[in-house]
């Protein structure tokens, strides 16, 4: 059986600076941040809104899963409540991805390291939980069929991908659609927080 070797938190910190540096190569500004009702969404937060136009981007960070380390394929899910706040987002003007660190072990894990990106359409037709298991050496999947769903991307796809679907906005009516999320809802509340919470960025076009 697969099993995580790292934390989402921790994936984070090796996907958040390469999408930064894709989405900031046309002289925009980017930042990452995770939303909560009480602080982002504040009165105070909204109060920093210079009625200047803005873009967001949402990415899912998910965990490699292994049977032993430094195998050369790595098992990646997406859950099921990811696939529905990826079409609520979506219709709102927000892109919605996810990303994962190719490594199989805790040691290779670099900001160099390889990553997988994943679009989560709100077109796709999933009511379950659903995996992939990626080679490492080529960001391939393994035993790829013609009815394969989600499939690997490079980066630079992905910032096409944010440049065709992301929506202008202000950053209080962003406010108000990441409220209707349920990112900060009891309901998806369990011990350890907020489960499968995305990283935003708020992205600001060349002035």
């Amino acid at each position: 059986m697969s099993t995580s070797f790292i934390s989402e938190h921790t994936a984070e910190y090796f996907l958040i600076p390469k999408l930064i540096n894709a989405l900031s190569r046309e002289g925009r500004n980017v930042i990452p941040f995770y939303f909560w009702r009480s602080r982002e969404g504040s009165n105070i937060s909204q109060k920093c809104d210079r009625n200047q136009k803005i873009r967001l981007l949402a990415m899912y960070p998910r965990r490699p899963k292994i049977n032993v380390p430094m195998q050369d394929a790595v098992l990646v899910k997406f859950n099921e409540v990811i696939f529905n706040r990826a079409k609520y987002l979506q219709s709102n003007g927000i892109p919605t991805i996810a990303g994962v660190p190719l490594v199989s072990s805790l040691f290779n894990l670099s900001l160099d390291c390889p990553c997988a990106w994943f679009v989560i359409s709100q077109n796709l037709k999933i009511n379950q939980d659903y995996k992939l298991t990626i080679t490492i050496s080529s960001n391939s999947v393994v035993d790829e069929d013609s009815n394969l769903i989600i499939k690997p991307h490079y980066i630079e796809d992905i910032v096409e991908y944010y440049e065709e679907n992301s929506l202008e906005m202000t950053w209080q009516k962003a406010i108000e659609i990441l409220k209707g999320s349920g990112d900060d809802n009891p309901y998806f509340y369990h011990y350890f927080g907020v489960r499968y919470k995305p990283v935003y960025f708020l992205i600001q076009d060349k002035m």
